[in-house]
């Protein structure tokens, strides 16, 4: 006889291993899916440029292996839960991270904001244009989300241009929102419904 909490226990990681499976995307230059802990040296070694950490909020510099390590398992416990507060995926080219894309403060049935960095050497490719397209389709059709929405430091112009390239509109403006490298910055929100 087959102990029944043995058999939920299989059915639940049989769903979370589908539901995993529907959280790769392939496109034609790259592919976004969940971090792995084989990603750490080549997501360390291309977020480590002062060029991403300059219009981010969160990410520390100098990047080090430890912080690679801590975000993939946060993410990987967080993908555990029935319903995550973010979903991150890598972006991945010929096998290397480099880049990453990710909706944050998820309220069900309602918003999200979407974050996104880029290794300087993929940018200007239409890579982030098409990653952002696809996160935000995701967001709408698989989660049931009504607006995504974005802030970007006032500076962060090719942010600015993905996002109304995608449909995003501009809503206004925050003043001194953010603290970032030891003073208040503003930032732009913007908005994208369904």
């Amino acid at each position: 006889m087959i102990d029944g909490a043995w058999v939920i226990c299989i059915m639940r990681r049989f769903v979370h291993a589908i539901l995993t499976l529907t959280m790769i995307i392939k496109m034609k230059k790259f592919i976004l899916r969940p971090h792995r802990l084989s990603d750490v040296p080549s997501l360390a070694k291309n977020i480590n440029d002062p060029s991403n950490v300059r219009f981010t909020q969160h990410i520390p510099y100098p990047y080090k292996r430890h912080h690679a390590v801590s975000w993939v398992r946060k993410q990987m416990r967080e993908r555990r839960k029935k319903r995550p507060s973010f979903i991150q995926w890598a972006i991945v080219i010929d096998n290397e991270v480099v880049g990453g894309i990710g909706i944050n403060k998820i309220i069900y049935g309602h918003k999200a904001e979407i974050g996104y960095w880029l290794a300087r050497e993929h940018r200007r490719q239409g890579v982030m244009k098409r990653a952002v397209k696809e996160i935000v389709r995701y967001a709408f059709t698989r989660l049931g989300l009504r607006r995504i929405f974005a802030f970007t430091l006032t500076n962060n112009l090719a942010s600015q241009k993905v996002l109304l390239r995608n449909g995003f509109l501009t809503e206004g403006r925050h003043r001194k929102n953010v603290l970032k490298d030891g003073a208040f910055k503003d930032t732009y929100v913007f908005g994208k419904v369904r």
